[in-house]
C-alpha cells in the first residue's frame, strides 16, 4: 500500500512537472508569436513613416510655391512708412501724393493706384501701399528710396509677404549670433531673400536653407 501511494505521489508529480513544461512552452510559443507580430507590425510603421516623410515633403513644396506665388503678385507694389496722413484723406489723395513725391525726384512713373494699410505705429502714421502700373516704373521709386528718406523723411520698402519678413528677420538673427559664418541677409529687387556668405551672395528661402548655407546645423 505504502509503495502504491509513492508511485501515485511520483506519478503526480511527473503529470504535474509535464504541466509546468507544457505552459512553459506555451508561453514561449506566445512571445515567439508576438515577437513576430511585433516585427511585421514594425515593418508597417517604416512603410507609414516613409508615406509621412514623402507627404510632408509634397506640403513643403507646395506651401514653396504658394509663397513664391504670393510674393511674385506683389512685385508691382511698395510700402512707404511715415507719409504723412491727412484729414478724410482718401484712395484718389494717396495717389496724388505719391505721384508729386515721383515728379519732384524727376521720376516720369505711374502710379496705379495707393492707399493706406494697417494701424498707426509709435506715432507714425499707417504705411502706404503703393501699386505702380509697371514694375520698371515700382524700381525706379525704389532705387531712389535713400534720396526719399533724406528729402522726406519716408522710408520706402519693398513688400514682402509675412512669411518673408519673419524669415529675414529669424535669419539676421542667426547672424548677430554667428557673425564669422555670414556677414549680412536681405531682399533684392525682386524681392529674393539673398545672404552673404564666405564673399559670396546665394539665395535662401527658409531659415533651414539659411542655416545650411552658413554651415550650421538644423538644430542649431
Amino acid at each position: 500500500a505504502k509503495r502504491n501511494a509513492k508511485a501515485e505521489v511520483t506519478l503526480d508529480n511527473i503529470l504535474a512537472e509535464l504541466k509546468l513544461l507544457r505552459e512553459e512552452m506555451a508561453s514561449k510559443e506566445d512571445v515567439e508569436a508576438l515577437k513576430k507580430l511585433l516585427v511585421e507590425k514594425d515593418k508597417i510603421i517604416e512603410k507609414l513613416e516613409s508615406k509621412v516623410v514623402v507627404l510632408q515633403n509634397a506640403v513643403e513644396t507646395l506651401t514653396g510655391k504658394v509663397e513664391d506665388g504670393e510674393q511674385y503678385s506683389r512685385r508691382q507694389f511698395l510700402r512707404i512708412h511715415g507719409m504723412e496722413k491727412k484729414e478724410g484723406e482718401r484712395e484718389e489723395q494717396c495717389n496724388v501724393a505719391v505721384q508729386k513725391m515721383a515728379s519732384k525726384l524727376g521720376l516720369n512713373i505711374t502710379v496705379d493706384r495707393a492707399h493706406r494699410i494697417g494701424r498707426p505705429t509709435a506715432g507714425q502714421p499707417p504705411a502706404m501701399i503703393v501699386k505702380f502700373r509697371t514694375w520698371s516704373d515700382r524700381l525706379e521709386l525704389y532705387k531712389k528710396r535713400r534720396e526719399i528718406k533724406n528729402i522726406f523723411g519716408y522710408n520706402v520698402q519693398l513688400d514682402l509677404t509675412k512669411e518673408n519678413l519673419n524669415t529675414l528677420k529669424l535669419v539676421r538673427k542667426l547672424i548677430a549670433e554667428h557673425q564669422n559664418r555670414a556677414e549680412f541677409c536681405f531682399a533684392d529687387v525682386n524681392c529674393a531673400l539673398m545672404i552673404k556668405t564666405k564673399g559670396k551672395f546665394e539665395r535662401f528661402s527658409t531659415v533651414e536653407e539659411a542655416k545650411a548655407l552658413m554651415g550650421l546645423s538644423i538644430d542649431s
